[in-house]
């Protein structure tokens, strides 16, 4: 039996010297860094150098800039920080008590790079993060077996393979069988995202798609939204203020003609 680890595919989780969390973890739903992006967005020489190597933009979802954001707005958060994790980097040394991180997973990071696989240490220096405070990189399939502490809390048996895994983007590439060129994915849940694999990293002129690692020699190039069936959501609380179930919005839809409706445009 093996378990495999997904989870969303941006995260920080700041970590004490005693690999204690700092607090909660951030996803790619904080957007806090947003003004810490823009700045440094400006720069143009900047980000194009940066989306080179690592085929990211400067986005606030990246952990890369929300650390940066930390470091310049809330120095004092940082103070007790040792280490830096993900969600699904915390699970997996919780469960194995290893300390490594997915090179997948670290892709969305901001700060690997995306040609050599590697952290980038010019990019860690640009953010002030030591090469110590982030953990060694393998590939999504790297195992260890479950400890027995955790094999007591969950009712599994000791010794359970626990994959490190990858992001959910990455694993709904690979579980659509569509890992050979031309074969797009496309999902939408609380985002949207379409994504294509490459045997090599796809990295236009003018910054724009990112490209992340995927698996086995392959790399994913994509785009995706943020407003996707969050949408809905925001629909009902703000222009019905939270007065109309989704049944109720479901069945008005239904006397709705597709061709003479407004469309929206998250």
């Amino acid at each position: 039996v093996q378990t495999w680890l997904f989870r969303s595919w941006h995260s920080l989780l700041l970590l004490d010297k005693e690999r204690k969390p700092l607090g909660r973890i951030s996803t790619w739903a904080n957007t806090t860094a947003g003004e810490t992006a823009r700045k440094y967005r400006k720069d143009k020489r900047l980000t194009k150098e940066l989306y080179s190597r690592t085929g990211c933009m400067i986005h606030s979802f990246y952990p890369l800039w929300q650390y940066i954001h930390l470091r310049e707005k809330e120095p004092e958060r940082l103070e007790r920080a040792a280490y830096l994790s993900s969600q699904p980097q915390y699970i997996f040394e919780r469960l194995t008590g290893e300390w490594v991180y997915s090179r997948s997973t670290a892709a969305g990071s901001g700060m690997m790079n995306v040609h050599t696989l590697e952290w980038d240490e010019d990019i860690l220096k640009l953010a002030g993060i030591s090469k110590d405070m982030v953990a060694p990189l393998r590939e999504p399939i790297y195992g260890a077996p479950l400890t027995e502490t955790a094999a007591h809390d969950l009712g599994l048996d000791a010794g359970i393979p626990v994959i490190v895994g990858g992001p959910d983007g990455a694993l709904n590439q690979i579980g659509g069988g569509c890992m050979e060129e031309g074969h797009m994915t496309f999902s939408v849940g609380t985002s949207g995202a379409i994504r294509i694999p490459c045997d090599q990293p796809i990295l236009p002129e003018n910054p724009s798609t990112w490209c992340y690692y995927l698996a086995e020699g392959k790399w994913i190039a994509g785009a995706a939204t943020s407003g996707a069936g969050n949408c809905v959501e925001w629909f009902v609380k703000r222009v019905h203020q939270g007065q109309v179930s989704y049944d109720e919005l479901e069945s008005r839809m239904e006397a709705i003609d597709p061709r003479t409706a407004p469309i929206f445009l998250p």
